[in-house]
This record gives C-alpha cells, structure tokens and sequence, in this order.
C-alpha cells in the first residue's frame, strides 16, 4: 500500500531491498549512450574529412590568399580575341613587350635581389592596395652573355631574398626544375619552384646582353590558363633608342595644354583644333598622306572606352566586319585607345585617342610603327 502524502515529512524506513530501473528507463539510457557514441563517431570523421560543420567553402576561405580576379581565360576560340582588350606593357629602352589583363595594374616591383646584375622590375598587380603581384616582370644584365641555363645557375640561382628580413630565404633553390622552352617562337628558360609554399613559374628571356623574366603564380587552373595567355603576347621589338631624335623638335600647344617631339616636318593651323603635320617638300595626297594629324574636339565623357562604345556602337549592331580594332595603351600616365577605323580614308598605320578634361585628343598617324612609339613616349599633358 502506497505511503500516505502527510507521512512523507516522517524519516524514512531502512530496507535491504534494491530498487531496480523500469525496462523504459534501462531503454532511455541505452539511447542517449548510443545517440552520443553516433554523435561522436560522426564529429571526428567530419574533421578528417572535411565534412560539415568542419568544412570550409574554398570559394570563400582559403589558407592560400586571394591573387587574382575572373578573367576569361577559355582558349578553345584562340587567344587573340581574350588578349584583344588587355593593356600592353611596354619596355621601349631594352625593346620587349607583354599584355596583361585590363583589370589590373602595374607598378614597381617589390621584390629583391643580392646581385648586381639586377636592372629594374615592374610587378602586375590586382588593385594598387594589393601588396604582392600576380606576375613580375624583371630586368637583368647578361654583361657576359652567357647561355640563359648558365646565366641562371651562375648569376641568379640562390641570389634572391625576402623583403621580410625575419624570414631567410624565399625559396630553396636546390629543388628548382629547369628546362628549356619555347615562347612565340623565343627560346626560353622554365623554371618551376616553389616559393613560401605555393608553386610558381619563372621564365627567362635572353637578348642583346640582358634578360627578361616574367614569374608568375600557378597554384589553380585558372592562373596556368591566365599564365599561358600571359605569355603568349611577349614579343620582343625594336627598342625606340635606335631611331635618331637628335633633330627632332618640340611641338607645344598652350592653348590645349600638350606637346610631344616630331621630325622635321612643317606644321599648318597651329593653335586650332586640327592641327596638320606634313613632310618637308612633298605635297599632301592619298598616296602621300600626312606623317601626322592632330584633331582636338569637346566631349562630355571622361573614360575612353564609353567613347568609343558611343562613337562605334552603331556601326557594330549595322556593319560590325568595319569595327575598329582597339587596343589600350598609356599615354602619359593616361588610359587611351591604339585603334584603327577600316573606312578610314588614306593609308593610316594608327589612330590614338586619349581624353582628359572633357576633351578628346586624337593623333592619327601614317608613318612606321616605331616611329609613333617614339613620339607617344613623349607625349604629356602640360595642364
């Protein structure tokens, strides 16, 4: 017989005997052991596995830093047509040029050397906060002009140093992979290493007692695409210290506030807004067409690429065979447009287009190619 709610506050009876659990209490127990062993099964193989809640989206945290933007880099249609709209950089002292994506931006290189053979670098980066590069592009003397292997292993291998002093060295260079490649046609030294961890891929290119490299990162698929792109615009050119400017004159416009060098040629309509440059002695006609022709105009866009999608929109949705094929290039620390317009009358070998202030300047040129880098590489803004 049940004990009496009013007989509770009364101590309690001793017995011997020893109360045993109910089969639902024993089968709640037996539960929670097995839910928790389950549980605990599951958590540690989830940490090894990388499995939720352990798992990190590598779209958004990675242990690799982020390098690089989306840039096109499907090749199945050719490389021409993704370069097409890239800049160029330009090295007319030492006569070598690349492309890189427009997106991003160059600026000196940050990094080091211990050798004296060292020149100058440049460095591509993703914005101007970004503090390091994507590609570098350095410069070098061969002054013995040895073979790009025994230049390497010579001169460079084991001379490069982190800019953290506290750091040693980048890299060991006694695990580097060395071949000899081919880039456009241009022999080339490959050579993969690994720097603080992450691959990368050096390339050297030989010519007239110096050398060029351009390193790059290749730790995703992407940046061996962007990487090959890269590198299929390295070309090598005339370097523009070879053309004799001595004589060259300094045309300057006040008014519009720009000037730039020429040759020996006779100008008409100064101080307006076409401005005509022609040869000594030789008239002006379709089979002698100006050197040189200067147009300044008003327009009430400020970037170039607007402009241009303005000014040739129509013709691409009526007669895109005559679109203009462009390229950007710098002009005078400046984004402007290398194009030429197909209807264009006369035997025109290039048409620039840069704007500033509002106003569109525009150098139509039908004279040889290393002959207008020579004048661009002049050309500034004086207000």
């Amino acid at each position: 017989m049940e004990q009496p709610l009013d007989n509770l506050s009364q101590p309690p009876v001793e017995s011997t005997t020893t109360l045993e659990p109910t089969s639902k209490f024993k089968f709640s127990i037996w539960s929670f052991v097995i839910v928790g062993v389950a549980l605990g099964g599951y958590l540690i193989a989830s940490a090894n596995q990388n499995l939720w809640p352990f798992r990190v989206d590598e779209t958004v945290i990675s242990s690799a830093p982020i390098r690089h933007k989306a840039v096109n880099t499907d090749t199945s249609n050719g490389s021409t047509l993704l370069t097409s709209n890239w800049k160029t950089y330009r090295n007319d002292k030492y006569g070598f040029e690349v492309k890189y994506p427009a997106d991003y931006i160059l600026k000196k290189s940050d990094r080091s050397f211990r050798t004296d053979s060292y020149l100058s670098g440049e460095g591509i980066y993703l914005n101007p906060q970004h503090s390091t590069a994507i590609f570098d592009i350095e410069l070098f003397k061969n002054q013995k002009n040895l073979e790009l292997q025994q230049w390497y292993e010579q001169i460079l291998r084991g001379n490069e140093f982190s800019s953290d002093p506290g750091s040693g060295k980048s890299y060991d260079p006694t695990v580097d992979h060395i071949s000899s490649t081919s880039v456009n046609g241009i022999s080339s030294l490959r050579v993969f290493t690994e720097w603080y961890g992450y691959p990368k891929e050096r390339y050297f290119f030989s010519k007239n007692n110096f050398i060029v490299e351009i390193e790059t990162d290749i730790e995703t698929d992407e940046m061996k695409n962007l990487t090959k792109l890269l590198l299929s615009t390295f070309k090598f050119i005339e370097p523009i210290s070879q053309i004799d400017t001595s004589t060259w004159k300094t045309y300057r416009n006040d008014k519009y506030g720009f000037e730039f060098k020429y040759p020996d040629w006779i100008i008409e309509n100064q101080g307006k807004k076409d401005i005509a440059f022609k040869y000594q002695g030789i008239d002006y006609n379709q089979e002698n067409p100006l050197p040189l022709e200067v147009t300044i105009e008003n327009t009430k866009f400020t970037n170039i690429s607007d402009w241009f999608n303005s000014t040739f929109g129509e013709r691409l949705k009526t007669n895109p065979n005559d679109m203009p094929q462009k390229t950007p290039i710098n002009v005078n620390g400046i984004t402007a447009l290398n194009y030429k317009d197909p209807i264009q009358f006369g035997d025109v070998t290039a048409q620039i287009a840069v704007i500033k202030n509002f106003t569109l300047y525009t150098l139509t040129f039908s004279i040889e190619q290393k002959k207008i880098d020579q004048i661009l590489s002049t050309f500034k803004f004086t207000k």
